[in-house]
């Protein structure tokens, strides 16, 4: 059939295939050559429709004797259909169905911002490779405190929904619906679900993490690791897994507001929320910066008050030591004529 095709050339081809192997030694360019031009001769019947037409039979017989890919060497091509080996699947038996499947990226990077209406606890999109239509999701969801401390953990395998071989969705929300009726702990300031994904639902690849939160009032920080951090920024609450806002009212009652200056995490009545003022926010200041100078004033003094003792010693020594070392001279007498005696 080859030599019916124009711009065939089988012989070069074999030529080529054969000096491969005797210099390498290895019959992996006998199935390269040979699925080679299986690849070559399709192409070619799906473009060349004259020779379709007049070769008919022909063409069917190639077909009958060949397989997508030859079947990837992972089955056994039988009148043009690859019946794959045990755990590879696919038209040409190009998945294993065990092998562990890695997200390559996944929906807002790991990041699912509350504050931007993102429905975080709905489905997350992933990519991947060789995803099959019929997968297993596993979250791994986790609630952290405000003390990153971790309060309660679940674990949940569910059916993913397939989009290709490269693009799927895993969806918390399956398993919200169960943590609801548990009811989620009112301590937990922060969740953050473990994604995993297996062809067949028993070896699931690595995991990515997306961390939900609030930037109304959450923050974070990177660590090197890769784990997100969060801190609950200054003027705002978090009340019963709520952001708020310095001043916020509660809707059950009028008369609680967020008040920061009081605590952060529990509603607080508004005739005890005193804020401050600028002379009690800079009472602290100003009394540090008078014990910073006096602290100073006194070490001055002290030095000053030491130098002096020094020197005061050292005089009165000086004086001493003159008193000591000088002698008393003899009276000196004038002869003025008179004898001692007179």
């Amino acid at each position: 059939m080859i030599n019916d095709l124009p711009g065939m050339f089988l012989n070069d081809s074999l030529s080529a295939c054969v000096n491969d192997m005797m210099v390498d030694g290895r019959d992996f360019w006998k199935e390269e050559s040979y699925n080679s031009w299986v690849n070559v001769v399709t192409q070619e019947i799906g473009r060349n429709g004259t020779f379709r037409n007049e070769k008919s039979e022909i063409v069917r017989h190639f077909k009958s004797l060949t397989c997508p890919s030859q079947c990837n060497g992972n089955g056994n091509c039988i009148n043009g259909t690859c019946v794959c080996k045990d755990d590879y699947v696919g038209d040409s038996c190009f998945v294993k169905t065990s092998a562990l499947l890695e997200l390559t990226d996944i929906e807002g990077g790991g990041e699912c911002d509350l504050a931007d209406g993102d429905d975080c606890h709905d489905c997350l999109q992933f990519h991947t490779e060789n995803l099959l239509k019929v997968f297993k999701c596993r979250i791994v969801t986790v609630d952290l405190d405000v003390n990153r401390t971790v309060i309660n953990s679940d674990v949940h395998d569910h059916n993913g929904q397939y989009e290709s071989m490269f693009h799927g969705y895993c969806c918390p929300s399956a398993v919200e619906k169960r943590r609801k009726k548990r009811d989620v702990n009112s301590n937990t300031f922060t969740v953050r679900y473990s994604v995993s994904i297996s062809n067949d639902g028993i070896h699931y690849g690595p995991s990515r993490n997306v961390h939900v939160f609030d930037s109304t009032c959450q923050s974070y920080v990177m660590m090197p690791t890769g784990d997100l951090l969060f801190n609950l920024k200054t003027d705002t609450c978090y009340i019963e897994s709520q952001c708020y806002r310095d001043g916020d009212r509660s809707l059950e009652s009028p008369i609680l507001i967020c008040c920061p200056y009081v605590t952060s995490y529990q509603w607080t009545k508004q005739q005890d929320c005193v804020k401050p003022t600028s002379n009690q926010e800079n009472g602290g200041e100003s009394s540090k910066l008078i014990i910073a100078v006096s602290v100073s004033v006194s070490l001055i003094l002290i030095v000053a008050g030491v130098v002096a003792f020094v020197i005061w010693t050292f005089v009165i020594k000086k004086r001493t030591k003159s008193m000591h070392t000088t002698r008393a001279e003899p009276p000196v007498y004038i002869n003025s004529g008179f004898s001692a005696a007179q």
